[in-house]
């Protein structure tokens, strides 16, 4: 219990599945500082050692990883979403089979392809799982800009 409550119990509530009082998550502590630290941590407390790092310490270095791995998924979805763009681009003249998604409140497809979301404002009367033919009216990469039509 007192391993549960020191190691990894950092103020946060009951684990809604498992209903354990303390659990810890962690992949390879090469992948993520923050597994790195709760190995460290762990390692320390069951060598009878004080641990390395405290609930505030572990507080700290969450709330910065967490930003630091929130920039890189955004940077990610930028570029993976630019060369999607840039693919399109160079298909400008050729169809683009599509499904609908959603139309309220306003129309998504997902293009078959690439499996890009987008917008289409052009597709009224159409429902949820219709299959469309879209063309490239304007498409332009830098400026995350694409624009379809039926």
């Amino acid at each position: 219990a007192a391993f549960d409550a020191e190691i990894v119990r950092v103020g946060v509530h009951p684990h809604a599945a498992l209903g354990l009082p303390a659990y810890a998550q962690v992949t390879s502590p090469l992948r993520r500082y923050q597994d790195l630290a709760v190995h460290r941590r762990i390692a320390r407390v069951l060598a009878g050692e004080p641990p390395e790092y405290d609930a505030a310490a572990l507080q700290r270095i969450a709330a910065t990883t967490d930003a630091a791995e929130s920039d890189a998924r955004r940077a990610e979805r930028s570029a993976e979403r630019y060369w999607l763009l840039r693919y399109i681009e160079e298909r400008r003249a050729d169809p683009f089979d599509a499904i609908v998604v959603e139309v309220d409140p306003r129309p998504f497809v997902v293009l078959l392809e690439t499996l890009l979301e987008v917008l289409v404002p052009g597709l009224a009367g159409a429902e949820a799982g219709d299959s469309v033919v879209l063309r490239v009216e304007r498409v332009n990469p830098r400026a995350d800009l694409l624009v379809l039509r039926p």
